[in-house]
């Protein structure tokens, strides 16, 4: 159940969020929101997106968690999105985020303690 697994999210990282002065809200579809998947490691995944939201996007004071019901694709399926308002990441880096120790600005993400690696396990 995303719902849970992401309310569960957003409950844990509630104090980093006021800590960095950011208000998480919920966009969340009506009716069953279930996936197949280990809750623990979806648990992981969106705690890691939603703790670079905050951490990286404070200036824009929120961050939106939404979760809505797709028919794109062959079959339904389910659709997360974690929205920052800050000043996002510059497009030369996009193709790189994803690799391990990748750092788009390496003295913020040393004052926000970040590994790099966040993205790389998502």
């Amino acid at each position: 159940d995303l719902r849970q697994t992401l309310d569960s999210v957003i409950d844990s990282l509630g104090p980093l969020a006021r800590e960095n002065s950011v208000a998480i809200e919920r966009d969340f579809a009506n009716g069953p929101l279930n996936v197949p998947g280990d809750r623990d490691e979806l648990f992981q995944v969106f705690e890691n997106l939603l703790e670079n939201a905050c951490k990286y996007g404070q200036s824009g004071g929120r961050v939106v968690v939404t979760i809505a019901h797709s028919d794109d694709g062959p079959e339904p399926g389910i659709d997360v999105t974690i929205r920052d308002f800050g000043p996002g990441i510059p497009e030369e880096h996009i193709p790189r985020i994803t690799e391990r120790f990748y750092r788009v600005d390496v003295e913020n993400s040393r004052t926000q303690k970040g590994t790099g690696l966040g993205l790389s396990i998502v």
